[in-house]
């Protein structure tokens, strides 16, 4: 175990067990307290949300300040680093390259409804449903029936937007085959595009923060965004 590498983590897990210290989704507070007792390298990713306080931009740059590491990818951790990137705060990620690119620029995209008990997410991020339609517009569905798709989702509030309610609204509301496509992209491992920037993360800082890391460019085709948006 690595004591001096940290990661929080929760919705937007599950991590590969690794030689790192796994926390809770960090609150305010939580990164600031292992600076002082020696961490080196942080990686975030998940933050608190709605009761109670998550990290300041303040308390990164403060332990930022300090000479430790910090990394964010995925959710939180990737507005953050794109919000901090001059200041030292370094990112990665498809989500991450999609901020700070300001091709998507609303945090919305990033939430779901947490358990309390285990962190996990009970609802999906826009961002998942976007890698969804780009998977599916690749498979030869049409525009219009993707933006239709995109327009169902985004008009469910993130706390209820769950795997079966959406499903449900898009068999309601699209054509069959268009729902049975959308839906299979949906539930493959690769539309957890969160999941994925958030292993990586922790990949890329177990192997020593190599300089030489390659930027993800490819948000544009990844994550599906309306033309005329």
């Amino acid at each position: 175990m690595n004591k001096s590498l940290h990661v929080f983590v929760g919705p937007s897990g599950p991590l590969e067990p690794g030689p790192y210290i796994c926390h809770p989704p960090a609150r305010y507070g939580d990164i600031f307290k292992l600076s002082k007792k020696g961490a080196q390298v942080i990686v975030l990713i998940d933050a608190v949300l709605m009761h109670s306080p998550g990290p300041t931009h303040l308390e990164l740059l403060e332990v930022l300040g300090q000479g430790v590491t910090i990394v964010g990818a995925a959710s939180t951790g990737a507005l953050r680093a794109a919000e901090l990137g001059s200041q030292g705060m370094l990112g990665l990620g498809t989500i991450f390259n999609a901020y700070n690119n300001e091709y998507l620029t609303d945090d919305s995209e990033l939430c779901v409804a947490m358990s309390s008990r285990d962190f996990r997410a009970l609802s999906l991020p826009l961002v998942r449903i976007r890698a969804a339609l780009a998977s599916s517009l690749a498979l030869g569905l049409s525009k219009p029936d993707v933006n239709a798709a995109l327009s169902i989702a985004e008009e469910i509030h993130f706390m209820e937007r769950t795997p079966s309610d959406l499903i449900r609204q898009w068999y309601s509301c699209l054509p069959l085959a268009t729902a049975d496509t959308i839906t299979g992209c949906l539930k493959s491992a690769h539309s957890d595009v969160k999941q994925r920037d958030a292993q990586d993360a922790v990949n890329w800082a177990i192997a020593g923060l190599p300089p030489d890391r390659p930027d993800v460019a490819a948000y544009q085709t990844v994550l599906y965004k309306p033309s005329h948006a």
